[in-house]
């Protein structure tokens, strides 16, 4: 029943996938608590999170400051999505890669597509626009959205079970007309990171 409900819902907008939660039984609603998928989340104002973003940059420099968010959002997506996806029976990778942008959609984080997607290489491509959390940020000389890349990395290793990593490499905080994100093996994202953080003077 679940998959049925699925696949009826999983072309649908935004408010189709909250009315699938609903119907699945996966979000509810308390005194004080929203639960999604077991697990609590609630409603928070962008400026915190790009205020946060910004003082600890500030206090204890770039490179430190992303591995903190990149990695606790890499760890917090992978928990997370693993759920999900045991959850329900996806008959393949992409299913699930499709999924989850209607999730990340609707819980606000910008409008998602797929540009590349080669998972046997894992070599994998996402275009956002309009992100909210891009948009309160502000302009900057380099990529903002560190949380967000964190959040796709954990989604896409929980999906393909391999050592995945993800970059940011255009930002719509920098002037580009979308924010895209990369996903590779270690190696190869290392290499364009290092690349990328000289050219924008992070390192």
């Amino acid at each position: 029943a679940k998959t049925k409900t699925m696949e009826k819902l999983g072309a649908g907008l935004a408010m189709n996938l909250l009315d699938y939660f609903r119907i699945s039984k996966t979000i509810s609603f308390k005194d004080g608590e929203i639960l999604l998928m077991n697990q609590n989340v609630n409603v928070t104002p962008t400026s915190i999170l790009c205020d946060f973003q910004k003082g600890l940059i500030e206090n204890i420099g770039f490179k430190e400051a992303y591995e903190n968010l990149y990695n606790t959002a890499k760890k917090i997506s992978f928990d997370y999505n693993s759920k999900f996806i045991k959850g329900y029976k996806f008959k393949s990778g992409r299913d699930v890669t499709e999924w989850q942008l209607k999730v990340v959609t609707l819980a606000g984080w910008g409008k998602w597509t797929i540009k590349h997607f080669e998972p046997e290489k894992y070599n994998i491509i996402f275009q956002m626009k309009d992100s909210p959390f891009t948009k309160v940020y502000g302009k900057s000389t380099f990529p903002v959205d560190i949380i967000t890349v964190g959040l796709v990395a954990g989604g896409a290793l929980s999906n393909f079970k391999e050592p995945i990593e993800t970059i940011e490499t255009k930002c719509q905080a920098m002037g580009d007309e979308y924010c895209q994100i990369e996903i590779g093996t270690p190696e190869v994202i290392e290499a364009k990171r290092n690349e990328l953080w000289k050219q924008w003077k992070l390192i």
